[in-house]
């Protein structure tokens, strides 16, 4: 595996957190080197948050300015927000609702820069399931559908089954399926 450098964001209560922790505890049951560092600033009040997490042999955890090979947003609004993040080639990964869309211009820009950009209704997806903090599970099943991370479903499946507590991990396994299933390519 080479060297990838990943941004997740989204707001308080979405999972950023939970997210990161995931792809670094993969990483590390792999044997790559990963690194990561968290930006929570007001988000037990719904604010911003963001974690920069880097895979390979990296010495600092923060992503630069176009620089990001991933960007996962589990918030749309705080993905449009942190493009600038993402760097030419790169993929952008949204929690979007079937009737999702980029703002005009925003499409074209991330087409001309050779970046792939996928969306799934994670909110959908938990809310239909009873658990709607799930979300952030339907994302990263898109992720590992689309092969955005050097894990298989299976390795991405254990770490979260070994993370979540017993009474969470059959609603959150299945939102990652879900995710994984439903989730589309825009560009």
């Amino acid at each position: 595996m080479e060297r990838l450098k990943i941004v997740v964001v989204g707001i308080g209560g979405k999972g950023v957190i939970l997210t990161s922790r995931i792809i670094v505890e993969a990483a590390i049951s792999k044997g790559i080197p990963a690194i990561s560092s968290d930006e929570i600033g007001m988000s037990q009040r719904g604010g911003s948050v963001a974690s920069h997490i880097k895979l390979g042999g990296f010495y600092s955890p923060m992503v630069g300015t176009e620089s990001a090979d991933v960007l996962i947003a589990l918030h749309s609004q705080e993905g449009l927000r942190n493009l600038s993040l993402l760097g030419p080639g790169g993929k952008a990964v949204f929690n979007g609702g079937k009737d999702f869309n980029l703002p005009q211009g925003v499409l074209e820009i991330l087409k001309d820069m050779g970046c792939g950009v996928y969306t799934v209704d994670g909110d959908g997806i938990s809310s239909s399931l009873g658990f709607p903090r799930a979300s952030n599970m339907a994302v990263i099943g898109l992720c590992a559908e689309e092969g955005l991370l050097p894990f298989s479903k299976e390795e991405l499946k254990g770490v979260i089954a070994s993370i979540l507590p017993e009474r969470l991990r059959e609603v959150n396994l299945k939102a990652f399926e879900e995710g994984a299933s439903k989730g589309r390519k825009i560009v």
